[in-house]
C-alpha cells in the first residue's frame, strides 16, 4: 500500500503539470493564464514558432517540454498497468542514456547550426526522453519513499565492538 502512495504522489502532480501547461490557451489573456505562463515560463523558453497553438494562444511550454512532460506522464500511467507497480526497476545507465542522447543531440546540433530540428523532431526527441526519464526516475522515486531500514542484527556476544 505503501508503494501504491508514493506512486500516486507522483502520478497526480504529474497529471497537473501537463493539464496545466495545456489549459493555458484556453485560459487566455486572464490573470490565471498569464500566471499560468509565467510559471512555466522558468522551465521554457515559450518561443511560439515551436510551441504548439490553440486558437490564437500556444500551450505554455514548446513542443520539446510538452512532449517530455506528456511522455512521461503516460509512461508513468501505464507502466504499473502493464507491469505492475513492485516489479518496475530503473533502466540501467546505459539505456537510460539511450533514452536521453537523442534530445541532447538534436538540441546542440540544432544549436550548432548543424542540424536544423523541425516540429517532428523536437517531438520524437521528447518522446524518447520522456518515456527514458519516467523509465528511471519512477522506480527510484518509489524505491527512495517506500525503502524499509533494514533491521539491526544485535551481536551475540554482548561485546559492542565484536
Amino acid at each position: 500500500m505503501l508503494r501504491r502512495s508514493a506512486y500516486l504522489l507522483l502520478l497526480f502532480p504529474a497529471l497537473a503539470w501537463c493539464a496545466g501547461f495545456i489549459v493555458v490557451p484556453l485560459l487566455h489573456p486572464s490573470p490565471v493564464g498569464e500566471a499560468l505562463s509565467h510559471l512555466y515560463g522558468r522551465v521554457c523558453h515559450q518561443i511560439p514558432e515551436r510551441s504548439v497553438f490553440w486558437g490564437l494562444a500556444p500551450w505554455a511550454v514548446c513542443i520539446r517540454c510538452s512532449s517530455i512532460y506528456i511522455a512521461f506522464t503516460l509512461t508513468l500511467a501505464a507502466v504499473p498497468v502493464i507491469r505492475g507497480l513492485e516489479g518496475w526497476r530503473p533502466l540501467s545507465p546505459g539505456a537510460f542514456a539511450a533514452w536521453l542522447v537523442p534530445v541532447f543531440a538534436d538540441a546542440v546540433l540544432d544549436f550548432l547550426g548543424v542540424h536544423s530540428a523541425g516540429s517532428l523532431s523536437r517531438f520524437v526527441t521528447g518522446t524518447l526522453a520522456g518515456v527514458g526519464l519516467s523509465l528511471t526516475i519512477t522506480p527510484l522515486f518509489l524505491e527512495a519513499l517506500t525503502k524499509r531500514s533494514a533491521p539491526r542484527v544485535a551481536t551475540s556476544s554482548g561485546d559492542p565492538h565484536a
